[in-house]
């Protein structure tokens, strides 16, 4: 299987393309009053959770990983515990990391850490049941609905 084989291909960057986008158009109130943009980093953490998150499962998956499991849905396609851990690592700190970064002015010291973890919660559930590349999808917007409902 090559780099440009189209039998394990799927339309993942150009979902998340329209994920990003989709979230900067979504939470974009306030850009007008500067950084660090209203709720903006909101949109950066469902991106982080796929950036980082999503690239740290499948480079540990594919080195480290022993114990599989299957993708709902998607027979062909299967998932390690390890690649998950890495997922839920990378996301935490790498929400943290932007989110510290990014100073939200609406959150504290102690919601930085929560809503890393609610991220990677989110992220690596999201991650663990979306077949085909979907993940693109649902992760990002996933973990951005969820920290938006719950008030961060």
């Amino acid at each position: 299987m090559g780099i440009c084989d189209p039998e394990g291909a799927t339309l993942g960057t150009v979902y998340f393309v329209f994920s990003t986008a989709f979230l900067f158009g979504w939470f974009h109130e306030g850009w007008e009053d500067g950084f660090p943009r209203g709720r903006a980093y909101i949109a950066i953490a469902g991106i982080m959770a796929m950036t980082f998150g999503d690239a740290f499962a499948s480079i540990i998956g594919k080195t480290y990983g022993a114990r599989n499991y299957r993708v709902i849905g998607d027979s062909r396609r299967r998932k390690t515990i390890e690649g998950s851990l890495a997922n839920f690592i990378a996301t935490f700190f790498s929400v943290l990391v932007f989110w510290w970064i990014m100073t939200p002015p609406a959150l504290s010291t102690w919601n930085y850490f929560t809503g890393a973890f609610v991220s990677a919660i989110a992220s690596t559930c999201f991650e663990s049941i979306s077949p085909m590349g979907i993940d693109n999808i649902t992760v990002p917007l996933g973990v951005a609905f969820i920290l938006s409902f719950l008030g961060y």
